[in-house]
């Protein structure tokens, strides 16, 4: 943790330091500072005195400390840096959710680095909507390929699998298959084909073999860039109501309840309002996962 101290007029910032080469270094800087600023930087008080751990103790000590860099400022700069890597974003959220005693943030987290177990779980920025495709063949060798499939033409039951696709796996995964440039295919579950080659959706005749909802890798990169903007919604919100969240003492609570922090959490990063508001629920109906995979 890096900190800038302003003792009398005089600004120092202090990096914690490890092995001998820092002790060398921190050894070579004493020569070029005066007492105050040593003092300020290893942490002492006027007169060498050692100053408590906390910002209110230096407070009283006519000291103002300012933290360079926190948490949230770090969940900040990953989640508007390009370059930063999401799984490792997410993993800040973790320990930050641990810090706020927030379980929501938590339990968020850990289902988009691993994948949501259950479809109906899943926000609905994972809810992307699809072109179906299929194949069919019928009497006299009769054979129709990439044929569109309105939804209106399937049972009710099964419209879902030509309007939109559900992603339940982690981001790693995700931004596997959005890496490339082919199109994606969500094959249509076996038992669906078998139900509807039973009772065909075509009035020609023909028969379905194979179908599959077309999806393209920029929806994906879509999902991947709302989550990255939905983490950096919800650490403003954070910092505006508590600036030290997650970086205050042990023992120090932060002034974000949890109750505080699940409104924020609900209204930013699953319904996707930046604004503080009240929360919501953070499940929609979605159908059973299909297999997915690029287009050859």
């Amino acid at each position: 943790m890096n900190f800038v101290f302003i003792f009398k007029g005089h600004h120092y910032e202090s990096t914690e330091r490890q092995g001998p080469t820092d002790t060398r270094a921190k050894a070579a800087e004493d020569q070029g500072l005066s007492r105050p600023l040593r003092d300020a930087r290893d942490g002492r008080g006027p007169n060498g005195q050692g100053v408590a751990g906390t910002s209110a103790a230096r407070a009283q000590r006519g000291w103002v400390v300012v933290r360079a860099m926190t948490l949230l400022r770090d969940v900040q700069a990953a989640a508007v840096s390009s370059t930063a890597d999401l799984p490792t974003l997410l993993r800040q959220c973790k320990v930050l959710a641990a810090r706020l005693k927030l379980a929501e943030l938590a339990q968020w987290s850990s289902v988009e680095l691993n994948g949501y177990a259950k479809p109906n779980d899943v926000p609905a920025y994972r809810r992307i909507p699809v072109r179906a495709l299929g194949h069919f063949i019928g009497p006299f060798q009769t054979e129709m390929k990439n044929l569109p499939i309105p939804p209106l033409s399937l049972p009710e039951q099964f419209r879902y699998l030509a309007e939109f696709h559900t992603f339940t796996e982690g981001v790693s995964a995700l931004a596997g298959h959005a890496s490339g440039s082919r199109v994606l295919h969500a094959k249509w579950p076996a038992d669906v084909l078998a139900f509807l080659q039973a009772e065909p959706i075509l009035e020609n005749g023909l028969v379905i073999v194979d179908a599959w909802a077309q999806i393209s890798q920029s929806a994906v990169l879509g999902i991947l860039d709302t989550v990255r903007t939905r983490i950096l919604d919800f650490a403003l919100a954070i910092e505006e109501a508590d600036p030290l969240a997650g970086d205050r003492a042990p023992g120090e609570a932060p002034n974000v309840t949890p109750a505080q922090g699940a409104t924020i959490f609900y209204t930013t990063i699953i319904n996707g309002q930046a604004n503080i508001g009240t929360g919501g629920d953070a499940s929609i109906a979605v159908t059973p996962r299909t297999t997915l995979r690029p287009q050859e």
